[in-house]
């Protein structure tokens, strides 16, 4: 108890000095001084994000083949009659989709507004699908339904932001039975009804005064629950304590022009269930620890070069060891017209969370008796590109090489006639190269494409690899075929490393095509096709894919 009380007072200490920047596990882009452009992992769902598209639109939020989070699904409100300066003149968003499969997806946003100090935005998310996946080695009756339900709220005074946010996420799903097993009634009935949530609350503070010193802070906690595991009787839980901001000082000097220090502290508590008394060993029972990032940094300017130079710092206090450094530091300048080069230097730790599993599988299964696992350390991810813009063309040439410690390793494992999830930890090293492009052919159609090969290696055998691609490449197009009438094609393969000859993941080549129609200013419809090509593949370790399905839908703003 004394242990608690320690670190829940660090926590309160931190959270009145600095503010969040969660940019472990997340995609950084070198722009606008080095301020984090983060892309969460979180997987709400698994049909596609369906977007009505608009001139503006850039096409990954037209074809995603991953749910991202509730509150951040992108809605058409009269996009060309809004200037830069203005709010979206309507507040509100609704859309419904529903197709074969029961595929359903149903997103609500509203935003209520109350002068200039009072904002308050509201979000809903269902999405999911029941269907049967007949595969030559599986017949499975899959379900998978996830609910979600946020609030954020601020307040703005004469010098300070508070703001406050709530959500709620619900997941239901079942796992997949082999072919061989499906037919003689031996599965238990737990199951079937897997369940999985989290309840989170943040509280947030941010300076608005034009001064040399500026600050942002947060302060909250995330509950994460399973229940219904096929391994342990009871639900088992973890707890996210979360502090930590960021502070920054102008300088007027021309080059160096300014200081900063990010600092994220996440204390994770485990429930009984995870410490079992009656176990063989120490292994068996979940440590409660503390992870603290440090990430002091600096940002500099040389005329048309910036760089930015720091590192990072991180602590964890069981399971791993107590330090990990890793650099921080980007460059990124013109080197001709058109031409910019960057580079970076990168790294740092994260926990392997709940929230961590999640997002790499849902599918997962906790199993006792199991060691806990450790946080990964992104040694370094060194990287180097040239961008190029020639009219309409763009092009990104990058290549890099990454090394990290305690990687999580997916594979494939079965307990009581399931299958799930497992993850193993090694050391992983990716040397990899790649290219993006894409061409703007007047507005009329937009075509984007990308390649990147991934030569992978760890310490261990490399069967733990056979779910790290090797060569991904994808291409998309958007075509307006009148006003108001736009048809979307996009197409991704992925090859996989090999394990051994025994041991290869199936190819996966996954086409999909959509259609949108603007009815009138502010209702959408549309009709999409996924999986065109009917490809077998697993959508995570332990979870095939659907085939050939579809669905219809419409769109409102209000």
């Amino acid at each position: 108890m004394k242990r608690y009380t320690i670190l829940s007072a660090i926590m309160l200490a931190a959270s009145n000095l600095f503010a969040q920047n969660d940019t472990i596990g997340a995609v950084i882009q070198v722009e606008n001084d080095y301020a984090p452009v983060v892309v969460k992992a979180t997987k709400m769902g698994f049909t596609p994000q369906i977007e009505i598209a608009s001139d503006q639109t850039p096409l990954d939020l037209v074809f995603s083949q991953k749910g991202e989070p509730f509150g951040r699904f992108v809605s058409q409100r009269n996009v060309k009659d809004v200037l830069p300066t203005q709010e979206m003149r309507l507040p509100g968003y609704a859309r419904l989709g529903y197709g074969t499969g029961n595929n359903l997806d149903l997103k609500a946003a509203y935003r209520l507004t109350f002068g200039k100090r009072y904002n308050l935005n509201i979000f809903a998310s269902m999405d999911g699908y029941n269907t049967n996946i007949d595969y030559s080695y599986t017949d499975w009756r899959s379900r998978f339904y996830a609910t979600a339900i946020a609030a954020d709220y601020t307040h703005n005074f004469d010098n300070l932001a508070l703001g406050v946010e709530a959500d709620i996420k619900n997941c239901v799903f079942n796992y997949m039975q082999p072919a061989f097993y499906a037919n003689n009634r031996v599965m238990p009935q737990t199951t079937d009804k897997q369940n999985s949530g989290s309840y989170a609350l943040l509280v947030k503070a941010a300076s608005k005064t034009m001064g040399a010193l500026s600050y942002k802070a947060y302060a909250g906690f995330t509950i994460n629950n399973r229940k219904y595991s096929a391994s342990v009787a009871d639900n088992i839980t973890e707890t996210r304590l979360r502090a930590g901001g960021t502070v920054r000082y102008e300088l007027p000097h021309v080059n160096l022009y300014n200081l900063g220090a990010n600092i994220d502290i996440d204390g994770f508590i485990h429930n009984s269930a995870l410490k079992p008394d009656d176990g063989p060993g120490i292994h068996d029972r979940y440590s409660d620890y503390t992870l603290i990032r440090l990430n002091p940094f600096g940002n500099l300017r040389f005329g048309d070069w910036k760089a930015r130079i720091g590192i990072h710092a991180d602590l964890v206090t069981a399971n791993s060891p107590f330090l990990a450094v890793a650099p921080d530091i980007k460059l990124e300048g013109e080197i001709a017209k058109d031409i910019s080069l960057y580079a970076a230097a990168t790294g740092g730790r994260k926990a392997a969370s709940f929230e961590t599993l999640d997002a790499l599988s849902p599918y997962w299964n906790y199993i006792p008796g199991i060691k806990q696992l450790a946080a990964v350390y992104n040694l370094c991810d060194v990287s180097v590109g040239v961008r190029t813009t020639v009219g309409a063309l763009y092009t990104n040439l990058y290549a890099g090489f990454s090394y990290t410690i305690d990687d999580l390793m997916p594979t494939i494992d079965q307990t009581s006639s399931i299958l799930f999830t497992k993850f193993i930890q090694d050391d992983s090293r990716d040397i990899y190269i790649g290219i993006n492009a894409g061409y703007d052919f007047g507005g009329i159609l937009n075509v984007e494409g990308n390649i990147r090969y991934d030569r992978w290696g760890c310490s261990g055998s490399d069967d733990l690899l056979m779910y790290k691609p090797m060569l991904t490449a994808g291409l998309k197009a958007r075509a307006r075929i009148i006003e108001g009438l736009y048809a979307n094609i996009g197409y991704t393969f992925t090859n996989y490393t090999s394990g051994n000859d025994d041991l290869k993941i199936e190819d996966k080549s996954y086409l999909e095509a959509r259609v949108s129609y603007r009815l009138q200013e502010q209702v959408n419809l549309f009709v999409q096709g996924n999986n065109l090509l009917n490809c077998e593949y697993e959508l995570y370790p332990g979870c095939m894919a659907q085939g050939v399905n579809a669905m219809v839908g419409a769109s409102i703003n209000f």
